[in-house]
């Protein structure tokens, strides 16, 4: 179960990226999909762009909703996330 959180916590890091919702320039050391680091540079990541909070949670919910199975532990981050972001 793990293993799978950190496949899709990467690449959901990876869509951030790709949607121009940071700016790459910062995370030019994105690790790849396999790279257990993937959970350590999202965070990162989201911490520092935590004023586009509301982008990258509608990115992250419409990304892992497609996603099966369910991952628990990126709800719930998300969750954390959105309960402390400014409205």
């Amino acid at each position: 179960m793990a293993t799978i959180n950190v496949q899709a916590l990467a690449e959901l890091g990876q869509s951030i990226l790709d949607e121009g919702i940071v700016d790459p320039f910062v995370f030019n050391g994105m690790v790849k999909t396999e790279d257990h680091l993937g959970i350590r540079y999202l965070d990162v990541m989201l911490a520092e762009y935590c004023k586009k909070a509301n982008k990258i949670l509608t990115l992250a919910k419409t990304q892992l909703e497609s996603q099966a199975p369910q991952y628990t532990f990126i709800d719930n981050m998300l969750e954390k996330l959105e309960a402390a972001s400014p409205s």
